[in-house]
C-alpha cells in the first residue's frame, strides 16, 4: 500500500546482529505492483565474505527500525549475499616507443 515502509539491514560487521547504522528504509510510492530501491554504502574496509540481508515491511502506521520486533500488519525475508572486495583494474602499462 502507498506510504507503507521497505526497511533493509545487512550485517555489514559480521557481529551476528542488524544494527541500526545497517540499516536503510524506502517509502512505498505506488500501490499495486511497484517497486522500492534500497541502497547502502558498502565500507571500503570490506574482505570477501557471505553475510544476510534482512528486509522487512512494515505498514505505514508502524515504526520501521527494528529487524526483530513483533508487527501485525508486515512481512519478513532473509537473503544469504556474497560481498565482494573492491573492483579493480589492470595496472596502465607505458607503451615504449621503438626508434
Amino acid at each position: 500500500e502507498v506510504n507503507d515502509k521497505i526497511s533493509g539491514w545487512i550485517d555489514f560487521n559480521l557481529n551476528g546482529t542488524f544494527d541500526e547504522s545497517e540499516r536503510v528504509t524506502a517509502t512505498v510510492t505506488q500501490a499495486g505492483s511497484g517497486s522500492v530501491t534500497l541502497e547502502w554504502t558498502v565500507p571500503a574496509t570490506r574482505v570477501p565474505y557471505s553475510t544476510y540481508v534482512r528486509l522487512r515491511y512494515f505498514d505505514k502506521n508502524i515504526d520501521a527500525t527494528s529487524p526483530t520486533s513483533g508487527v501485525l500488519h508486515g512481512e519478513v525475508e532473509d537473503h544469504r549475499i556474497f560481498i565482494l572486495t573492491q573492483g579493480r583494474t589492470n595496472p596502465v602499462i607505458p607503451s615504449k616507443s621503438k626508434n
